[in-house]
């Protein structure tokens, strides 16, 4: 029989086929009547489903676990007089320093010592000369200081072990610290640098405060945005640094532990989104005047390029006929995406499922070959397995059965936070579970809905897609359909109102000539144009062979793509099954 018992899932003695129980995942987001047998589960299948707070899951027994490497130490009293002498320059005690087993590295620099569950799984070598930094190749990234904040209600998090230790000067052990420093605000993904905190992201889950003591500079400002985004504003409260001092060391140093113990006690929470004044983002407003505004990334499709990007904060409405690609176009969009950014996506497709498919035909897209072995043209195992691979941290599929706009954005939200998902695609808008108000007009309701699309959007930071269907003019022999009109997308033209870009895909040779492979796809409206492109169309050409678009003459812009050279999942593999929905 199936064990269900890792995932905390009780399954009475020999029983099999479905089977209720309690959830586990009920009490981890905080719902209520717990006894309830709210888990189906079926025990042949192994999978399960909670029809009350719709974590869902799949016992896969050929997952493949990360292989970390482990630093082997068993000395952890070692540490010479002139290493602890910077430690006492510092304000860190020997006492302090003996409590977190710090020592000295082989070659005589300090050694900062990671444990999780009393086991040394990486270490952080510096040296004691300059700013140069050393870590286990291989070792799985942890936040420093983990066993003592796993299960604390309240976690200081900071930028730098001499940081976290500081905080423990003043009294406060349970402080943790990132393992690579703050990114940069510039850095195009922060996957790898924050992999520490998706690894350990179930201390901050379970905190009910978090205190978030970054650095006074532009890097620890740009962390310190990004780790309230994960967390949750209303959870996190913000030490601000006394003129003069920049981190929490330098405050033990130059005001004294008192004083240290005071910015953690009087530290204000996050603001809640909705209120600003300009002090709140004079800081983005002067990096973008030295450094550009946020404009829009390519589409990897040269021609479409002049016509339209992907701006973040930004809501793109996708129209066309129906059947006619506007879906498959989009997902080879975010597909090149990931394939040259690493971006991540979170995708409402009810239209598409079940997931399986959804998956198949981004692999399909992404090899060139089809994954039906009713095909010639079929790949390999080995290929399907790289296709897989490649996808299986990128594209996060949410649970139509709770389809309103709402549940759509709570799992979508937690996407974002947990795997720094840049998109969310709505595929379609008629699909969506609408809550319109008694006696509502439909065109205020499409409009309180696409606001919420744009406020969700800059909110994270996000593009937001939403794929709404054209109105199908009447059937004439022998003629094509006309070119596809922003005022005429199902539903009426306030979507082309409230939408900040809308695109279009066409096959106007269609209805005379079902074979041909030429698409037109164009932009109607581009709001911020010399941001993101002006409007404008350029013609395609879709191989149903490889599942790509091509430009007419030049190859598919994935064609590029290698199954060898596929960037690995930088994530745990329990950290991508484990989604509680």
């Amino acid at each position: 029989m199936n064990d269900f018992s890792p995932h905390g899932i009780n399954i009475p003695s020999g029983r099999s086929g479905n089977v209720k129980t309690t959830c586990p995942n009920c009490a981890k987001v905080g719902k209520q009547h717990l006894k309830d047998t709210s888990l189906s589960v079926n025990v042949d299948e192994g999978i399960w489903n909670c029809h009350k707070c719709g974590w869902t899951g799949s016992l896969n027994e050929s997952k493949k676990k990360v292989e970390y490497s482990r630093p082997e130490r068993k000395n952890f009293t070692n540490i010479s007089d002139s290493n602890l002498q910077i430690f006492s320059k510092r304000g860190i005690t020997q006492e302090v320093v003996n409590r977190n087993k710090i020592t000295d590295s082989s070659t005589g620099w300090i050694s900062f010592n990671y444990f999780v569950d009393g086991e040394l799984v990486n270490y952080k070598f510096r040296n004691p000369k300059e700013k140069d930094f050393r870590q286990c190749a291989g070792a799985k990234q942890v936040i420093y200081k983990y066993d003592d904040v796993i299960g604390k209600d309240e976690v200081i998090i900071c930028e730098g072990e001499f940081d976290a230790l500081a905080f423990e000067v003043a009294g406060f052990q349970n402080a943790c610290s990132v393992s690579q420093g703050a990114p940069n605000p510039q850095d195009q993904s922060t996957d790898k640098k924050l992999a520490c905190i998706t690894n350990c992201f179930e201390v901050f889950e379970r905190a009910k405060t978090i205190i978030i003591a970054t650095d006074n500079d532009l890097n620890g400002k740009n962390l310190r945005d990004i780790l309230i985004k994960k967390f949750k504003a209303e959870k996190c409260r913000v030490i601000n640094w006394p003129e003069g001092t920049k981190d929490a060391n330098e405050a033990l140093c130059l005001l004294g532990s008192d004083k240290l113990k005071e910015l953690v006690q009087t530290a204000p929470f996050a603001k809640i989104d909705g209120v600003f004044s300009a002090d709140d983002c004079f800081d983005r407003m002067l990096f973008t005047f030295r450094h550009g505004k946020n404009r829009g990334t390519p589409t990897y499709f040269k021609g479409l390029d002049g016509h339209f990007t992907w701006r973040t904060g930004e809501v793109n409405l996708w129209t066309g006929y129906n059947s006619e690609g506007k879906s498959k176009f989009l997902k080879q969009l975010l597909l090149l995406k990931s394939v040259n950014e690493n971006w991540r996506h979170a995708m409402f497709s009810p239209e598409d499922l079940p997931i399986e498919d959804i998956y198949d035909d981004f692999i399909h897209s992404l090899i060139g070959k089809n994954v039906d072995r009713a095909y010639s043209n079929v790949m390999d195992e080995s290929e399907y397995r790289a296709g897989y691979e490649f996808i299986r941290d990128k594209i996060f599929i949410i649970d139509p059965v709770k389809s309103t706009l709402e549940n759509i954005f709570e799992r979508a939200s937690y996407l974002i936070r947990r795997f720094d998902v840049k998109t969310l695609t709505i595929d379609p808008y008629n699909q969506v579970w609408h809550e319109m108000a008694t006696g509502e007009r439909e065109d205020l309701y499409i409009s309180r809905f696409m606001a919420s699309l744009k406020l969700f959007a800059v909110k994270h930071d996000i593009c937001l897609n939403l794929v709404a269907h054209q109105v199908t003019p009447l059937f004439e022999k022998e003629k094509n359909y006309p070119k596809p009109n922003l005022y005429k997308v199902k539903g009426g033209g306030t979507f082309a109102d409230k939408t900040d870009n809308l695109l279009f895909v066409w096959r106007q040779n269609r209805n005379t000539n079902k074979r041909d492979t030429s698409v037109v796809v164009g932009s109607d409206k581009i709001k911020k144009q010399m941001l993101v492109g002006f409007p404008g169309e350029i013609n395609l050409e879709f191989n149903a062979v490889t599942n790509r678009y091509n430009e007419p003459g030049q190859p598919s812009p994935l064609s590029i793509v290698e199954v060898g050279e596929m960037e690995d999942n930088p994530f745990e593999t329990d950290q991508i099954n484990d989604v509680p929905f």
